[in-house]
């Protein structure tokens, strides 16, 4: 069985990604926000990240995931041509020689990575990793979150923070701020699915959640992923009829 996948990373991002530094890169689609497509919305310097992973997760833009921006305080200063930014929320000037993204093979760029197991968790943030659904518990599934080959991930509209309401008491769901749920993909768009709602979701649009199952009713506003992304990798089946009497040559 081959382990080959689509790789995803870096696709159809244009010649100013693969060739330019990322902090040349950072600025150019800070500049040129009018051009960004809304999957960028929140991020328009995406694929990197310019917040401290507590405060910024979002959908992988290269993987069927959510994740956490790798910028965190090294323990040394950083090498003077790994050093992209003049200022992050939260952090002093003197600190920032500091800060940088993760392994220095890519060059201390800061790009959101998923989340792997870690105490307290069981499950991944991978959407289509299948042994995520058996792992997670569904007592405690506030997002109402579906893993397997037909989820997708997306990210919530921060505009309107997801609360979810578990036998009367809110809870307000500021993490993880993106989440895995089932969707088909049709001739008219992404038909999303999280409990028992069933919502037709548009490109670039912001669609209000207000689903249930299991006693929890999950409520917030999901950002609709493109169909392109979504749909392009799903394999099409052509079912083709021919007459009984037909006859292949």
């Amino acid at each position: 069985m081959s382990m080959a996948q689509n790789w995803r990373f870096g696709k159809n991002w244009g010649c100013e990604f693969v060739q330019l530094s990322c902090y040349e890169y950072m600025k150019i689609q800070v500049a040129n926000k009018k051009y960004i497509e809304f999957f960028h919305r929140n991020n328009p310097i995406t694929p990197y990240c310019n917040k401290l992973s507590s405060t910024d997760v979002k959908c992988l833009v290269y993987d069927d995931a959510f994740g956490s921006c790798d910028l965190q305080r090294q323990k040394e200063k950083v090498p003077g041509e790994n050093q992209y930014f003049t200022s992050i929320d939260g952090v002093s000037a003197s600190d920032l020689p500091y800060y940088a993204g993760g392994p220095s093979l890519s060059d201390r760029c800061p790009i959101h990575r998923p989340f792997e197991p870690v105490t307290g968790y069981k499950y991944t943030s991978y959407c289509r990793h299948t042994e995520n659904q058996d792992n997670i518990d569904s007592q405690n599934n506030y997002a109402l979150q579906y893993f397997g080959q037909d989820s997708i991930c997306v990210n919530h509209d921060t505009y309107a923070p997801w609360i979810s309401i578990v036998g009367g008491f809110y809870r307000d769901i500021s993490f993880p701020y993106a989440s895995c749920h089932k969707y088909n993909c049709s001739s008219v768009g992404i038909e999303l699915l999280v409990g028992q709602q069933v919502t037709k979701c548009s490109d670039g649009e912001s669609i209000p959640i207000n689903a249930y199952s299991n006693n929890i009713n999950a409520r917030g506003l999901v950002l609709c992923p493109t169909c392109n992304a979504a749909c392009s990798h799903r394999n099409i089946v052509i079912l083709i009829v021919l007459p009984a009497n037909y006859l292949l040559n």
